[in-house]
């Protein structure tokens, strides 16, 4: 096998590192040029989503497979490297079921702290794999659920959804057409404004209207940002450095499909088993070193989905949330819950 060229920040469980004669670039083209250019003849890369490899093709001559281990592909030239025959893999639906729990961890730290109430229902915006994921285990656990997309028959108002207690988005980033999602929360957007998790991309933000926002208190938890990596005053309560897919799956699973694509003679390592994740922990690490948010991204640890949690690890997350039966947290644990 030939070197293959592998982003920084992209995680290479057990011996890949090895099996793989894997060689690291860093995020950006031109500070990438020259490790390119000493590997003429390398013939797969795998980046992430803040990697776009199309300004550094020329440096890539012998490219044959182009593997986005990321899930959002708005810096993917999809076009380019197709018309050079280049095969393409993405990670796409790999971190659905991570960023569902980082919804469902908002949402229980804001009902257990009386942020917001329960019955007050849960609006979500977006009906992708993780839109459907939220409003199917939101149903589970018998919460009031009103979701929008305007892509997608059979959901309610956007009027209708906005106006839950709590509303999330889960939308791609578009730039174009009647919907695009670039700069889409505005002024414009909302009648009243509800409180706000955002686990969805940074630029779906209108700037100003985010330091509006901000400023409210109604910014909920926020996994991304009008800019990354955020300044000081952009950091609140339950705010994590672009992390909410980063389970175990989430960050392997695009990786290990690219590689299953690419190379299906290749007998992959197990994926890690990861540990339980905490979103206030998390959110405590960062609001206590927030010049640490790029270096936590690039080398977040391991982490378990809900519905790998041990039984014990089970008792001990409900236990943090002691308003509610063991009932109640049932469909959190069942690996069918998104299809």
């Amino acid at each position: 096998m030939k070197k293959v060229l592998v982003q920084e920040g992209v995680p290479l469980p057990g011996d890949l590192t090895e099996m793989l004669g894997a060689v690291r670039f860093p995020t950006s083209c031109e500070s990438a040029r020259s490790v390119f250019q000493q590997n003429p003849d390398s013939e797969t890369i795998l980046f992430r989503a803040n990697f776009n490899p199309g300004p550094c093709l020329s440096d890539l001559p012998a490219l044959k497979k182009a593997g986005l281990i990321s899930t959002g592909t708005d810096n993917l030239p999809e076009r380019e490297l197709r018309s050079r025959g280049i095969e393409i893999s993405t990670g796409e639906g790999a971190n659905a079921n991570a960023v569902v729990d980082y919804a469902m961890q908002a949402l229980l730290e804001g009902w257990h702290s009386g942020a917001f109430r329960r019955e007050d229902g849960v609006g979500v915006i977006g009906r992708g794999r993780i839109g459907s994921g939220l409003v199917s285990l939101l149903e589970q656990m018998k919460i009031p659920v009103e979701w929008y997309d305007p892509f997608v028959s059979g959901g309610s108002s956007r009027e209708k959804a906005l106006s839950m207690g709590v509303v999330t988005f889960h939308v791609p980033l578009t730039r174009e057409g009647e919907h695009r999602t670039e700069r889409m929360l505005n002024e414009n957007y909302f009648s009243v404004l509800p409180y706000i998790i955002q686990a969805s991309r940074g630029e779906i933000w209108e700037e100003n209207f985010y330091a509006t926002v901000l400023g409210s208190g109604k910014l909920w938890a926020q996994d991304v940002f009008p800019a990354e990596p955020p300044p000081p005053f952009m950091i609140r309560r339950f705010s994590t450095p672009h992390i909410a897919g980063y389970s175990t799956r989430g960050r392997v699973g695009g990786l290990y499909k690219a590689l299953q694509i690419f190379f299906p003679e290749l007998l992959l390592p197990p994926m890690p088993a990861g540990e339980p994740w905490l979103l206030s922990r998390e959110s405590d690490l960062l609001q206590k070193n927030i010049a640490s948010f790029t270096e936590r991204r690039n080398s977040f640890p391991w982490r378990k989905e809900f519905f790998e949690y041990t039984a014990q690890e089970q008792i001990e997350f409900m236990a943090l949330f002691p308003k509610y039966s063991k009932t109640f947290f049932e469909p959190l644990w069942n690996p069918l819950r998104i299809a």
